[in-house]
């Protein structure tokens, strides 16, 4: 806040000028809202780093962490004031969200790739055997497909991820300032 003397233009006299700064304090945010939800998706992708064949809990941890954020957001929209545009919170928290449902698709084509399929019956002697074969020609074949399936998807995810925190929060400065 500042005083200070000023003149008017249209009838010269003076006046006092009572000047005051408004600024966001923006550590409650960061602390309650920013941290836990990039820790809630850097737990999410962590999830990457399980054994391959360990779907369950690949699955388990993405999806608690789903349920979590949709709980971040649900909080902080009823915290927050009802505005009709989209606010910085409300597209991180969006970010969050889609960002770990592409974690769980990701788990969902791993499974998808590393599961066998049922060949074609056959029938020896009477009894009918139903042996489980891959789609790929050989179990080894398989495998190495998985893994790049896995590590596409760590790579493609991470990318994504650290692009985007650039971006948000470099435009978020460019924006606090020019304002």
């Amino acid at each position: 806040m500042t005083l200070s003397r000023a003149t008017t233009l249209l009838d010269k006299k003076e006046a006092l000028l009572l000047t005051t700064d408004f600024h966001h304090l923006y550590g409650y945010y960061l602390l309650s809202i920013y941290m836990p939800t990039l820790l809630l998706v850097v737990v999410s992708y962590l999830s990457f780093f399980f054994e391959k064949d360990n779907f369950s809990d690949r699955m388990m941890v993405s999806l608690t962490a789903l349920l979590v954020l949709s709980t971040f957001l649900s909080t902080a929209s009823s915290n927050m004031a009802r505005v009709s545009y989209f606010t910085f919170i409300d597209i991180w928290l969006a970010f969050c969200i889609t960002f770990v449902f592409l974690i769980c698709l990701c788990h969902t084509t791993i499974l998808f790739f590393g599961r066998p399929t049922p060949s074609p019956h056959k029938v020896v002697i009477g009894m009918r055997v139903s042996p489980m074969t891959r789609p790929f020609s050989s179990l080894a074949e398989s495998n190495h497909h998985l893994a790049k399936t896995d590590l596409v998807c760590r790579v493609t995810l991470f990318l994504f991820l650290t692009v985007f925190i650039i971006l948000y929060f470099t435009f978020g400065v460019f924006i606090r300032n020019f304002h």
